[in-house]
């Protein structure tokens, strides 16, 4: 079976993704297949990694405010953001990004508000604890090429087991996250809206002094499919669902924002689709201390081919 290797950035992808297409005689741009497999596997990616990046906020925010007093604090878990205490006696807090400073490579705008369930009452260590994540114009936009994404929305965070981040410590455990939204609105960098459904649980195990590592899996099943972590229609209107088959698995002292590893697979769509993280230009496992280079996708085509695409994060 033939196997084409597709090397391309993401702004040949995004570039590509309303202007590479066949024209008709109406005038009417339809996407090649290919294409489009490449669009729905970068927009599955990048949807996965900005919304596991606020929770990732969300849970150094309220795990550094249950400890202190001082905004300034909090505000050094987030870089490029400023926190908002003001109304912590209440369970609230609100991110503000400054939308200018580089973090992984990308920009973020807009803010997130942070709600504890019972005003308060139950603090956010605390086994069961609910954390309401509502996204205000949570904008990310990527450096190379400035495509966006944007999230509105809210999703819950449960602290299963209770505990956080500032008193986790090496060999110590893990803290468990479960994570639920039916109403997460994405808007694509060509103006395309969808809502989308996230179901997953994080572990957060601290590796040493200075990072993380944190895995995610779906944990979800609908219709016999184990594992769904995200289900919703994509920006090409095509129902799909997005199963983590192998753990999506981030080190912060490695790469805060980049996921290192991990196999998803999005079905549903007309050809399914393999995403692997946390590979190099050519497709293969990143080695060494620096972040990946981003993703491989792999899929079928209508020829029965074998297609492989790598894009940048």
């Amino acid at each position: 079976m033939k196997k084409t290797l597709i090397k391309l950035s993401m702004l040949s992808l995004c570039t590509g993704l309303m202007f590479t297409a066949c024209k008709k005689s109406s005038d009417t741009a339809t996407p090649s297949s290919d294409t489009s497999q490449q669009t729905t596997g970068a927009d599955d990616s990048r949807t996965q990694n900005e919304t596991d990046a606020a929770a990732t906020d969300a849970s150094n925010a309220m795990s550094s405010n249950s400890a202190t007093t001082r905004t300034s604090s909090v505000s050094s878990f987030i870089e490029g953001a400023t926190i908002d205490s003001s109304l912590k006696a209440t369970g609230k807090l609100i991110v503000t990004y400054d939308g200018t400073t580089n973090v992984g490579g990308r920009k973020r705008s807009g803010n997130i508000t942070l709600q504890l369930a019972g005003a308060g009452a139950t603090k956010w260590h605390t086994a069961g604890a609910v954390l309401t994540i509502t996204f205000n114009n949570y904008k990310a936009t990527r450096l190379s090429d400035n495509k966006s994404i944007t999230i509105n929305g809210n999703k819950t965070i449960t602290n299963v087991n209770g505990g956080s981040v500032t008193t986790l410590s090496v060999g110590t455990g893990s803290l468990v996250h479960k994570i639920r939204s039916n109403n997460m609105m994405i808007t694509f960098d060509d103006n395309t809206q969808r809502n989308w459904s996230i179901a997953r649980t994080r572990t957060i195990t601290r590796q040493s002094s200075t990072g993380f590592t944190i895995s995610t899996i779906g944990d979800t099943t609908i219709s016999g499919t184990p594992y769904i972590a995200e289900w919703g229609t994509t920006r090409l209107n095509s129902t799909f669902y997005s199963a983590i088959t192998t753990p999506v698995v981030w080190n912060t002292a490695k790469c805060l924002y980049a996921p290192i590893s991990g196999v998803r697979v999005v079905g549903g769509v007309s050809r399914a689709l393999t995403i692997t993280y946390g590979v190099d230009s050519n497709g293969n496992a990143a080695t060494g201390s620096s972040c990946p280079y981003g993703i491989k996708l792999d899929w079928t085509n209508a020829s029965s081919q074998a297609q492989t695409a790598v894009l940048a994060y």
